[in-house]
């Protein structure tokens, strides 16, 4: 079962401050986009506060995480996205297909997701490549959480060289639809620029991946730890010396 951690140039985008929620949420590119920060409380959110001016105003933060996945030969059976929660778990969060960027993250990044359009919800028109978490007691801000990947996640990690997961905040940001009331509505999270733990990996994002094919043990060799035999997919084999 490999995993696979988030590359280092996964980070937040930021959109402007805006009176209106579509200024918030519909532009081609953020204000602000940060690829070396180790964490962040605005992982995935939504804000809506008070102007000093008066009246209301909105921001929109999205996650963007990438993985090289060309290391991946094997039909993949099972997929999950492990984030290390932090501080904040008032908002919910949802991973969706975002376009592969090379380098440093850049604001232009904000809106690319294939099938995003401003004005339109995201559900139902972008790809779904994680389930949704709702967030408040079901997002830890202590310890990894769990996001089961889609077909079509597991599919693009087979075709693929790399991908990148879009997080977004679901309730708000992925419907379309503006707080009613003001707050920061919110999953935080680790990046892969932390450096706790063995190898700098203790908090880092990162896909399991449990490979299809064959399902028992080679001469004491667990399954999920066999990718070929005699360089033969494991997924194209159905016996071992008959049986």
């Amino acid at each position: 079962m490999p995993d696979i951690y988030s590359g280092t140039g996964d980070g937040k985008v930021q959109s402007l401050i805006s009176p209106t929620w579509a200024g918030a949420r519909d532009p081609t590119s953020g204000s602000s986009a940060s690829d070396s920060a180790t964490r962040s409380s605005l992982f995935a959110s939504v804000q809506r506060f008070a102007a000093r001016t008066g009246g209301t105003t909105y921001r929109v933060h999205r996650s963007f995480l990438t993985f090289d996945v060309s290391s991946i030969t094997s039909a993949v059976a099972e997929v999950e996205l492990k984030i290390y929660g932090y501080s904040g778990n008032d908002g919910s969060i949802w991973g969706v297909k975002g376009l592969n960027y090379i380098g440093s993250l850049s604001i232009f990044q904000f809106d690319e997701m294939p099938g995003f359009s401003a004005g339109n919800q995201m559900f139902g028109n972008v790809t779904q490549y994680t389930e949704i978490n709702s967030g408040g007691g079901d997002w830890s801000t202590s310890g990894y959480n769990s996001l089961t990947g889609t077909s079509d996640l597991r599919d693009d990690i087979e075709s693929e060289n790399a991908i990148t997961i879009v997080m977004t905040d679901y309730s708000y940001d992925a419907r379309n639809l503006a707080p009613s009331s003001n707050g920061t509505f919110n999953c935080g999270g680790y990046y892969s620029d932390d450096s706790s733990g063995a190898g700098g990996t203790g908090k880092d994002p990162y896909l399991s991946i449990k490979l299809a094919g064959y399902g028992h043990d080679v001469n004491t060799v667990g399954s999920s730890n066999i990718v070929k035999i005699n360089t033969v997919a494991t997924a194209n084999v159905a016996k071992v010396i008959t049986v």
